[in-house]
């Protein structure tokens, strides 16, 4: 689970604040999942939330940084 954290903070630093705090809930959900006694409905509602994440064409990707010169050059 920490990685996952790990995951959104690296999207945050990044500048994808969108993707991050559209991923945040479903990470919640999966954490709340390991105590959870409804652990297959909890896995389902997050698989439909990543299904819908991946569908939703509404928002471009986000340009591709900047090169960098390389260092000895």
């Amino acid at each position: 689970m920490s990685r996952l954290l790990e995951l959104l903070e690296d999207l945050r630093t990044v500048g994808l604040h969108a993707l991050a705090s559209r991923l945040a809930p479903i990470a919640e959900r999966l954490r709340a999942a390991l105590t959870a006694t409804d652990l297959l409905q909890i896995l389902h509602d997050a698989v439909a939330a990543l299904r819908e994440l991946a569908r939703d064409k509404s928002s471009p990707p986000p340009p591709p940084p900047a090169k960098r010169k390389g260092f000895w050059r």
